[in-house]
């Protein structure tokens, strides 16, 4: 039978590859990388980084659980406060009429987790994230030497992935169809982040709630 991590992977497999093949994503990995790009990139990266926490750490109060999550976002604040940089903001809209501006602001909207298929999707996202990292602050502290990195440098926890895993599998097989739902929503949330300018609108608290 195939696992619940195998089938993540599998359904999630071409969102992943999207990111990892986003400009800011690969610019972190390169050659030509300056300082002035890499605090860009980490202000582009704060509002996704944001959401995506935000959404697990509301998901894990709401439903009670004693997941024992790490916030990573204090160590983004710390970088682009080192690194001079102001720390976005989100802003509501107010009066939008432009529906493609309205889709695009469903998908950046705050989100309400409360179940726990939905909140292993999103916790998923998550957590994968840490293993990334490790591969870019190795590839910073050589490209960028006195560059703070602290959020992909202190995001390396072995001990996290375990963690995950070991969380997973409170979820019922019959519910995998939403925990991939849920993880495939949050990985196109954060491109969507990405895809914005600093300061784009986003719509009031929304709940995404996906119990049913």
């Amino acid at each position: 039978m195939t696992s619940l991590l195998e089938q993540l992977r599998a359904a999630t497999a071409a969102l992943h590859s999207h990111l990892d093949r986003h400009t800011m994503m690969s610019e972190l990995m390169s050659a030509d990388l300056t300082e002035a790009r890499y605090r860009q990139i980490l202000q582009h990266m704060y509002p996704a980084h944001q959401q995506l926490e935000a959404a697990v750490q509301q998901g894990v109060q709401a439903l009670r659980l004693g997941y024992p999550l790490q916030a990573r976002l204090a160590w983004l604040d710390d970088d682009l406060i080192k690194l001079q940089c102001d720390i976005p903001t989100m802003a509501v809209v107010k009066n939008m009429t432009n529906q493609a501006e309205l889709a695009h602001s469903e998908t950046m909207a705050p989100v309400a987790i409360g179940s726990l298929p939905a909140l292993v999707g999103w916790l998923y996202v998550l957590e994968e994230s840490r293993l990334g990292a490790a591969v870019i602050a190795k590839r910073l502290q050589r490209q960028l030497p006195n560059s703070p990195c602290s959020f992909f440098s202190r995001s390396i926890a072995p001990q996290a992935w375990s963690q995950f895993l070991l969380f997973a599998q409170q979820v019922a097989a019959a519910d995998s169809n939403d925990v991939i739902d849920a993880a495939q929503q949050a990985f196109t949330s954060y491109i969507e982040h990405l895809k914005a300018p600093l300061g784009a609108p986003l719509r009031p608290p929304k709940s995404a709630d996906y119990a049913n």
